[in-house]
């Protein structure tokens, strides 16, 4: 029987050797589809050679009669994300144009499948790396096609170039994003896993269930201080929720990536205002927290196109302002431990004069005297709501998070923070503990 399978396998490969000898005859075949296709990757060279080896390991990786071409390298099949361009300019438009996103989801055969987002529009590539690692690809159509960002009436080309290095696993996807005939915005794109080739079937991130509550504090005094939730999934993906202090309210999921510098770290861009605007940036939470310092830290753009008829004044004009989240891991409040260690806590609100407050064991604050303010705490988020009412005045509603701990936000040490609205302004909350 050995010998019978034996025949049929050498007469099968003989069959493919010399349909593929008349076909390099008739049709000028190069030598590399020969070398890719006349053999029988499953023939088992123990029938000829006695020791178990494979085809592949006697003849050469990906080709027969000796060498051959080299198979590609297994690329990992992770997902890879990162912002694109820089946030550095001040100027508005200028910031708008410059920057935006790429998640890049990629298979072990070196296809990937993604998108781009600029300007408000998100934009799907797909497309294949060869065995150096190098891709170049059109938006929105295969590795030839090219198709247009418009905005308005206005078309403008955009081509998406990738390069990625096979021999070092899982590595970065790098590149860079051509906008029209001069536009180029460079990008360096993190994996989401970085222990192999793909996530083994029980794989749980590092930070998965932490759930992170983070001020996002404004330079300007115009405006108040814009707050965010931040959770990550088992596979690393992280939702980064929140308002900005003019009342916006956003929404942002990317993976979480590792920057090799002792930070987990996800990249944010999330267009605004129906994509004229944008915050965009990256948040970083330490895998080991320095003394005295915040659990979550880094660096994000918010640029705002301006509204002239827009009833706050501050909001009808367009800015770039820079906001420095801060924020700490959100604990699971125990019954009977006050989420303030001291109880006792300042509320600082527009004009009101520092307001003294109670934190209980219970997690319901109040004031004294209550006339002049309320809060609220939604126990399972870190949120608050609440209003003040300063003397004279009328009552203003608020709102914002309280944090585990105090924080560095600025030139200020707050437990919690927050915005109001007066209608035609806006104005910040701060929780401050002795």
């Amino acid at each position: 029987m050995r010998e019978i399978e034996l025949g049929r396998k050498i007469m099968k490969n003989t069959l493919k050797f010399g349909l593929l000898l008349l076909g390099a005859a008739v049709f000028g075949m190069p030598a590399n589809v020969f070398a890719l296709f006349s053999y029988d990757a499953s023939y088992n060279c123990a029938d000829c050679h006695g020791d178990g080896r494979t085809w592949d390991s006697v003849h050469g990786g990906g080709g027969g009669g000796g060498g051959g071409t080299p198979a590609p390298a297994v690329l990992p099949a992770v997902n890879f994300n990162g912002v694109v361009g820089d946030q550095t300019s001040v100027d508005p438009a200028e910031f708008y144009a410059g920057n935006g996103f790429i998640a890049v989801a990629k298979k072990t055969d070196g296809t990937f499948t993604g998108t781009v987002r600029l300007q408000g529009k998100a934009l799907p590539i797909k497309g294949k790396f060869d065995p150096t690692g190098n891709a170049t690809d059109s938006v929105a159509g295969n590795a030839i096609a090219t198709t247009a960002l418009t905005v308005g009436k206005i078309k403008t080309p955009v081509n998406v170039a990738l390069s990625f290095d096979p021999t070092v696993l899982p590595g970065e996807i790098s590149g860079s994003v051509t906008v029209g005939n001069g536009t180029q915005l460079d990008f360096t794109a993190l994996p989401n896993y970085t222990g192999g080739n793909q996530p083994p079937a029980n794989y749980k991130h590092e930070l998965c269930g932490k759930y992170y509550t983070i001020i996002l504090p404004s330079p300007d005094e115009t405006l108040g201080h814009g707050y965010a939730t931040l959770s990550v999934a088992a596979n690393g993906a992280a939702k980064f929720a929140g308002k900005l202090s003019d009342g916006t309210i956003f929404t942002s999921t990317s993976y979480t990536v590792d920057d090799g510098n002792g930070n987990w770290v996800v990249p944010v861009q999330i267009p605004l205002y129906k994509g004229l605007g944008v915050v965009v940036g990256e948040i970083k939470i330490p895998k080991v927290v320095p003394t005295n310092s915040a659990g979550v830290i880094g660096a994000l753009g918010w640029m705002s196109p301006g509204a002239p008829k827009a009833k706050a004044i501050v909001s009808r004009t367009a800015f770039v302002q820079t906001l420095e989240p801060t924020g700490e891991i959100y604990p699971k409040l125990v019954k009977g431990t006050s989420l303030i260690p001291g109880g006792t806590f300042t509320l600082l609100a527009g004009s009101l004069q520092p307001l003294a407050g109670k934190w209980p064991a219970t997690n319901v604050p109040s004031f004294l005297p209550s006339k002049l303010a309320k809060m609220t705490l939604t126990p399972a988020t870190g949120i608050i709501k609440g209003s003040f009412c300063p003397p004279g005045g009328k009552s203003t509603s608020f709102e914002g998070v309280i944090l585990a701990k105090p924080v560095t936000a600025g030139a200020d040490t707050l437990q919690g923070a927050g915005f109001f609205s007066t209608g035609t302004g806006f104005g910040s909350v701060e929780i401050t503990v002795p």
